[in-house]
């Protein structure tokens, strides 16, 4: 199943990411918690939520010097974007939600 990338599952990603900037908490480690409890229904491992922090400040990184890259992935989509978010942040927090959206773990719950 190829998701990653399809402009359907991008958008669903940006919401999310909307979703756990507005309810997830003030800092990035209650987000995680938040958006992974969401996702899969328990609480990360402290190694799964170690990687999901370095991928969001890699996403981070990238995005911090590239507000064209960033504004083009959070249009992907027609869903209406929550106004006050900082783009860069939310296309960071994008990538890790479009992560999470994509583990075997939440598309096959068993």
């Amino acid at each position: 199943m190829a998701t990653l990338n399809e402009p359907t599952l991008l958008e669903a990603a940006r919401v999310f990411a909307q979703r756990i900037l507005r309810e997830g908490g003030d800092v990035p480690a209650q987000q995680i918690e938040f958006a992974f409890r969401t996702c899969l229904g328990r609480n990360p491992l402290p190694a799964e939520r170690q990687r999901l922090l370095a991928l969001l400040d890699q996403q981070w990184r990238s995005f911090e010097h590239d507000l064209e890259a960033a504004e083009a992935l959070v249009n992907v989509g027609s869903a209406p974007r929550s106004p006050g978010l900082d783009v860069r942040r939310l296309a960071a927090w994008m990538i890790v939600a479009n992560v999470l959206l994509n583990l075997d773990e939440t598309l096959v719950k068993g």
